[in-house]
């Protein structure tokens, strides 16, 4: 007999049944699955247009060429400013992030490059790397104590210039006034070379086809790194300009052997603190144009604003190029030697080996023991 349905019986079987626990948990699954996919869609849509915003081609396309030169040494950080000022990459941040951990700072190479806005920084930082575009360069060496004129046979020999017409000249002019260095200058009319003692000495690495303007700033931006805030403020405190510090440190520097630097200073300080001339010896071979050890008669006579026998005070200006040593034995005599020495004399002039004296009696000893040898070493050298 069929089974009589009450009403809550029919009530319960038109009620929806609930859904199996693992049909539940799939369809949670799916969503979020569905969800993820979705979200690192955006994100890799994302990343990719950020990848090419950064690291892709400024101007797809673009056929232009933009020449752009990475001087010597420059450092990651200046070379990603040039690629950035030149716009062939959006950010210069970024591009040294990218050399930094590519593993590459310090391995980008100098040159003139012609790159374009449709190159990837991948394509830029590989041109640099391999420096196909890299121009020649050549290096050259100038020694502490050179004269403006035999730098520039220097230069000649070494084959940075094809003749010394054009540097001299450069060497005599205003063009670099814009150092301050060189604008300080009170006296240029009266000096052979207005650039004289400000021509850094050092070894230095240009381009093949370099000028002579190129090569002075060169040197010139060298010796404004040199002299420092420290020696300007030491040359304040000993009174003196920059001019006379570079000064008396080329006299140091063509007088005595870098040992000797700091004990000669400390005598040209004492006889300039007492109003005695310098008598420098080297302030007579530049004037003369050859190496003197012992100024004659005729020597001293000579009239020349360089003449330290004939003026007191410092020359009319530096005599040499000179070195980071002699500058600083300028700014720093030897404190054990101050008030208590005013001559010296070298008794070897080869190895510069130098003997001081408190007392003129002293020194003239000292003069007439080594009087016959300066005199054979002039004549032996007087063709150099």
């Amino acid at each position: 007999m069929p089974e009589i349905m009450t009403d809550e019986k029919q009530m319960n079987n038109s009620l929806p049944q609930p859904r199996p626990w693992w049909k539940k948990a799939l369809s949670q699954v799916t969503i979020f699955l569905i969800s993820l996919a979705i979200v690192l869609g955006g994100l890799t849509l994302a990343g990719w247009k950020l990848y090419q915003h950064y690291f892709g081609p400024m101007a797809p396309g673009s056929d232009e060429v933009i020449e752009v030169e990475i001087p010597l040494g420059s450092s990651t950080t200046k070379i990603a400013n040039i690629l950035e000022e030149n716009k062939l990459v959006r950010s210069a941040t970024i591009f040294r992030y990218y050399v930094d951990f590519s593993g590459n700072s310090g391995k980008l190479k100098a040159g003139i490059y012609k790159l374009k806005p449709s190159m990837t920084m991948s394509q830029m930082l590989e041109e640099m790397l391999t420096g196909k575009a890299m121009a020649a360069t050549k290096t050259f060496t100038v020694v502490p104590g050179s004269t403006v004129e035999s730098m520039a046979n220097s230069l000649v020999k070494q084959g940075l210039i094809k003749d010394t017409k054009r540097f001299l000249e450069l060497a005599k002019s205003d063009e670099f006034d814009t150092y301050w260095f060189i604008a300080d200058i009170e006296n240029a009319d009266k000096r052979r070379y207005k650039l004289e003692g400000y021509l850094y000495p050092d070894t230095y690495q240009v381009y093949a086809n370099a000028n002579e303007e190129q090569i002075i700033t060169k040197m010139l931006d060298q010796f404004e790194k040199v002299f420092s805030e420290e020696y300007k403020q030491r040359a304040q405190e000993l009174n003196m300009t920059v001019d006379q510090v570079v000064t008396l440190a080329s006299v140091i520097e063509k007088e005595a052997g870098a040992k000797d630097f700091a004990k000669v200073s400390a005598v040209f300080h004492n006889r300039i603190k007492k109003d005695m001339p310098l008598q420098s010896c080297a302030t007579i071979s530049y004037i003369k144009g050859q190496t003197i050890l012992f100024a004659s008669g005729s020597d001293i006579k000579i009239e020349s604003p360089y003449n330290t026998y004939k003026y007191k005070g410092l020359p009319a200006g530096p005599i040499s190029n000179p070195g980071k040593n002699a500058i600083q034995a300028a700014l720093y005599p030897e404190q054990s030697f101050l008030d208590q020495y005013y001559y010296f004399a070298v008794s070897d002039p080869d190895t510069k080996e130098t003997v001081y004296s408190k007392t003129l009696k002293e020194h003239n000893k000292v003069v007439a023991q080594y009087r016959d040898v300066w005199l054979e070493w002039q004549k032996e050298h007087s063709s150099n």
